[in-house]
């Protein structure tokens, strides 16, 4: 970022604000392949900056713009087609807007960029077509049905509202997200040195990609994760200008003082959450039985009350910083608490959840395993852990749905016995459970195997039982 002519005071505050945003800080923590998609972006978009500026120059540019469509393939292969779309998107608002068509679409950068684009970005996916049965097909799937498809209708029930991300990107790039309007009002981002163009850049891939993802009709959060480094960027862009200029008025309070009410209303939430756990059996009615955790008392110890205790200094400090106008000591609040924020749910929240709620889950997927062979298909009844049963067990799974009346299992004489995991609620539906063998139980979680030559279906019934 220094190279882009943005300070290094600049770049240092925006890798602080990213690394401490909500929506960072639970990605990279997590099995997805979204944070690698944000880093091949983003280094994507400070290639193509640097091709573009060395072309306006007149001292050449290939170098970067071919190392730009390298990073585009890295992301392609990393996740799909957007791995293009996206930067694509935004390289074509950039040069319609500063009138540069001429130097990407020349001949000399086009041609060997799309060789590399293609060449490598669908290099994973041909050769999983060429070694592999039925691996076209896996290609139709993708790109068709999860990258059209996803467009035209909610997938897997991943619907939203059109304004579903404005709340995504408040809650995800929080506790610097009270500051958007600054970012927006107060960043000068309009001028016309290379620091603004390459703002405009980021912010056209951004526009791009929220406004993209804003109409396809199937939504989830990570989706608008490479936004993200933008936003940061924004943040370090805005809290220099202050600097520069020395102004602290009501925007800027209030913006401070939504970031640290949000900050007690998470330390409220934290100090109910052993009641609010407590009452949700009652609250969700016949559901909750399909989180068997829930029935059990889970010892909290003094786990919510050191978080919120921690999220309330943080809040207090910040306020404090706030009406004492001392600017850099409310980033370094906020920093601090959501550091800490991080700290306390890796070492101790994340531990007590997965002790209560994924551990019994994973006993069971590991039993299941024990009771099949690799290739034998796990069935997983009325409970939407499929994918998690599949990553403990090591085996596919199928998800049925007894609400629906769909058949658990069939099997012929002669056929391996069907092996299945669901909960007490679900086992008690099914027709005849006395003759489905019950291998063993997990806090709830049942596993199970259906006999030879019995077909099992649950009965239409209100009751647990």
């Amino acid at each position: 970022l220094v190279a882009f002519r943005l300070r290094a005071r600049t770049s240092f505050l925006a890798a602080l604000s990213l690394g401490t945003s909500i929506m960072v800080i639970c990605l990279a923590r997590v099995a997805f392949t979204d944070m690698w998609l944000v880093f091949w972006l983003t280094l994507c978009l400070g290639a193509l900056h640097r091709a573009l500026e060395a072309a306006r120059e007149g001292i050449g540019g290939l170098g970067w713009f071919l190392s730009a469509c390298l990073f585009s393939a890295a992301a392609t292969l990393t996740k799909g087609a957007i791995g293009m779309v996206l930067p694509g998107l935004a390289v074509l608002l950039y040069i319609i807007v500063y009138r540069q068509a001429r130097v990407v679409l020349r001949p000399s950068w086009l041609l060997p960029g799309l060789v590399i684009l293609f060449g490598i970005g669908f290099s994973w996916y041909f050769l999983l077509g060429l070694t592999h049965e039925g691996g076209f097909s896996f290609m139709k799937e993708l790109f068709l049905e999860h990258h059209v498809g996803r467009f035209s209708h909610p997938m897997e029930g991943h619907g939203g509202p059109i304004f579903y991300y404005v709340i995504v990107l408040f809650a995800g790039f929080f506790p610097w997200s009270p500051f958007f309007y600054l970012m927006l009002r107060r960043g000068r981002l309009w001028g016309k040195d290379e620091r603004a163009r390459f703002l405009h850049l980021l912010l056209f891939f951004s526009g791009g990609t929220f406004l993209l993802f804003s109409v396809a009709a199937t939504k989830l959060p990570g989706y608008v994760a490479p936004i993200l480094p933008t936003l940061a960027v924004l943040v370090g862009n805005l809290w220099e200008r202050q600097r520069e200029s020395g102004e602290w008025n009501a925007a800027w309070k209030t913006a401070t003082g939504v970031s640290a009410a949000i900050l007690l209303l998470l330390a409220g939430g934290l100090i109910a959450s052993p009641n609010v756990l407590a009452a949700l059996p009652d609250w969700l009615g016949e559901k909750a039985f399909q989180m068997p955790a829930l029935a059990e008392p889970i010892d909290f110890g003094l786990v919510p009350y050191v978080g919120a205790a921690m999220l309330a200094l943080g809040a207090c400090f910040v306020m404090l910083s706030s009406w004492r106008r001392q600017p850099e000591a409310v980033a370094s609040g906020l920093v601090v608490t959501l550091c800490a924020l991080a700290t306390f749910a890796s070492f101790l929240a994340i531990p007590m959840y997965d002790r209560h709620f994924g551990a019994p889950l994973q006993a069971a997927s590991r039993l299941a395993a024990s009771e099949t062979t690799t290739g034998t298909e796990i069935l997983v009844v009325g409970i939407k852990h499929a994918r998690s049963i599949l990553f403990y067990s090591g085996r596919l799974t199928r998800y049925v749905d007894p609400e629906r009346g769909e058949e658990v299992c069939t099997v012929a004489d002669g056929d391996t016995p069907r092996v299945g995991i669901t909960v007490e609620g679900y086992l008690n539906r099914l027709r005849g459970p006395g003759q489905i063998d019950v291998l063993g139980r997990s806090h709830g979680y049942v596993v199970f195997r259906c006999p030879p030559a019995l077909l099992v279906k649950p009965r239409r019934t209100t009751s647990h039982g």
